[in-house]
């Protein structure tokens, strides 16, 4: 299953804040970085950690790794924005 199609899952079967559809989207703007879509991802991370930060709260293992994400995307491809 590709990554959109189970973000799709998840928001049809969970709320759109659920712990496990944010932990999907995640998985998405991964994918999408990935794929060489730096400037989305950044953008899809940085709107998952306000999120994450209002459900799971700043401390949360899952909101660190993001705000490690979006400063490792922005320290290797400053221009990505």
């Amino acid at each position: 299953m590709f990554v959109s199609e189970e973000l799709a899952l998840r928001l049809a079967l969970f709320h759109p804040d659920h712990p496990d559809t944010l932990f999907t989207r995640c998985n998405v703007a991964a994918r999408t970085g990935e794929v060489g879509g730096a400037g989305k991802a950044l953008a899809l991370f940085e709107e998952l950690l306000l999120d994450q930060v209002w459900v799971l709260g700043p401390d949360h293992p899952d909101t660190r790794r993001t705000k490690a994400l979006i400063e490792a995307l922005r320290r290797d491809a400053p221009d990505s924005r």
